[in-house]
């Protein structure tokens, strides 16, 4: 298995990141019958992090998909130093910015993640929820997050703030954090079911 370069650990932590390594749906329509098997046997263990992270890797150095990919991506972000906090969680570059991406290739991006439109969705007050906005559309990932309140956090109903960074597309998702944010998806739900 390859070892992974301080450059393409950047790529992969979103440091230095290009329309290509965001669409990932791209690469997995590119895989061969095995390889999507293989993929999809593993997928649900793993986030969308992952998948990206195994793709950038596949693509850098031109080898075939290994679901051993996604554990050497997660190992990356399990470090537990500041150094890697320093380097991939507080580095915030204005002076390369989110690259733009078509509202089609957006959808299909957030659909292969396992974002659904909002009307096809029950959503519940007292939970917290990742969504994005594509051309006035939500689309929102279908699992309830715990931000404090009065629930707690389960894997049934993870901790918002570690699902963020593991789903949606940087830069173009939004979460909610309490009610009144809840409130305004409801209302934009019940617009479209009229």
């Amino acid at each position: 298995m390859a070892t992974i370069t301080r450059d393409l650990a950047d790529i992969i932590c979103g440091i230095n990141i290009t329309k290509s390594e965001i669409l990932s749906h791209r690469r997995y329509s590119r895989l061969s019958k095995e390889e999507k098997l293989d993929f999809d046997k593993y997928k649900d263990k793993y986030s969308y992090r992952e998948w990206r992270g195994a793709f950038i890797i596949m693509k850098y150095y031109n080898i075939p998909f290994h679901h051993r990919m996604f554990r050497q991506v997660q190992k990356l972000y399990n470090i537990p130093s500041l150094e890697f906090m320093e380097r991939y969680r507080t580095n915030v570059t204005q002076d390369k910015p989110i690259p733009y991406i078509k509202p089609k290739y957006l959808i299909k991006e957030l659909e292969f993640q396992g974002f659904v439109p909002l009307q096809d969705y029950k959503l519940k007050y007292g939970y917290n929820y990742i969504y994005s906005v594509v051309e006035g559309k939500f689309y929102i990932f279908p699992k309830r997050l715990v931000y404090g309140g009065k629930h707690k956090v389960s894997d049934r109903h993870p901790y918002l703030l570690k699902e963020c960074s593991k789903w949606g597309i940087p830069g173009y998702g939004s979460y909610t954090q309490d009610d009144t944010q809840v409130k305004i998806l409801f209302i934009n739900q019940k617009s479209y079911r009229h």
